[in-house]
């Protein structure tokens, strides 16, 4: 009777760790898919012809040739950015040129 009771308890462990086994396999089985799937995706990314590829849709970020107040609002912000960009190069500028020149007085004098 002892025997028949571990035997049927073995029978459940090893039933347990069959379906604990299956449910790995089949989650490994899900990922290999998927991975398959991706790499069919990137080949066809990568080898297909010119023709056949799809390029990005710029209708929104091209501006018309015709409108021209459509780009006005950009403009005015690129051209204060500018501004102040210039300011602060011809600035630098200015500081280069000055320790230039007193760099330059200052070896004349030494004799």
């Amino acid at each position: 009777m002892e025997d028949i009771l571990q035997i049927l308890q073995e029978n459940v462990l090893l039933k347990e760790q069959l379906c604990f086994k299956d449910d790995q396999l089949r989650l490994k089985e899900e990922e290999l898919k998927r991975k398959n799937e991706r790499i069919l995706y990137l080949e066809r990314q990568l080898f297909v012809r010119r023709s056949e590829k799809q390029l990005p849709d710029y209708s929104q970020a091209q501006l018309t040739l015709f409108d021209a107040e459509q780009g006005a609002p950009a403009l005015e912000l690129e051209a204060s950015v500018l501004t102040t960009l210039i300011e602060d190069i011809k600035q630098k500028a200015e500081e280069r040129r000055n320790t230039k020149m007193q760099r330059s007085v200052a070896e004349k004098r030494s004799y």
